[in-house]
C-alpha cells in the first residue's frame, strides 16, 4: 500500500512501515525529526540519559476541523492512516515516562485500520495498546469523516 508521511516517509510500496525501516526524508522537516531522533539516542548512549523518540501521529484537533470546514477530501485518508485518540495520546505518554529502557523509538497512532505503521516493536517495548482507532474513535464521532468516501 503506497504511503506518504509528509517529511518523513518517500512512498512504501508493500507491508507496514516499520521502525528498522531507513529513514527516508523528503523535507528539511524530516531531516531534522530524525536528526532529533539520532539526537536523543546519542545523549542516552553516551550521557546515560534515558530518551523515548515519539514518532507522534495526527492528534492536533482545531488542523482536522479546519481541514472538514474547507472541504478538503484529499487530507481524509491520510488522517485515518496517522490518528493518535486523545486516550491513546495519554496512554502512549504515560508509557513513554514509565519506561526503563535506556533508548526507546516508538509509534504513537491510533490502532487504525488500515494500519501503515508496524506498532510491534512500541507494543513490545513501552507495552502500548492503542485503544481507539480512526474508524471508530473520536475522530469520527467528533469530525464525522464517516460519510466521505475511502480512497483505499
Amino acid at each position: 500500500m503506497p504511503f506518504w508521511c509528509e517529511g518523513l516517509f518517500s512512498v512504501k510500496n508493500h507491508g507496514l512501515i516499520k521502525l528498522s525501516d531507513p529513514p527516508a526524508p523528503n523535507s528539511l522537516y524530516g531531516v531534522l525529526k530524525f536528526f532529533g531522533e539520532d539526537l536523543g539516542r546519542y545523549q542516552s548512549r553516551f550521557f546515560g540519559i534515558k530518551v523515548v523518540s515519539l514518532r507522534i501521529g495526527f492528534a492536533y484537533r482545531e488542523a482536522m476541523i479546519e481541514h472538514k470546514k474547507q472541504g478538503d477530501k484529499s487530507i481524509i485518508n491520510h488522517i485515518r492512516f496517522m490518528y493518535l485518540s486523545t486516550r491513546d495520546f495519554i496512554h502512549i505518554a504515560g508509557k513513554a515516562l514509565q519506561s526503563d529502557e535506556d533508548y526507546v523509538l516508538a509509534y504513537a497512532v491510533s490502532d487504525n485500520k488500515p494500519a501503515v505503521f508496524d506498532l510491534t516493536e512500541t507494543r513490545n517495548k513501552l507495552g502500548f495498546n492503542p485503544k481507539d482507532n480512526s474508524q471508530t474513535g473520536e475522530l469520527i464521532s467528533q469530525f464525522k469523516f464517516h460519510h466521505l468516501p475511502s480512497i483505499l
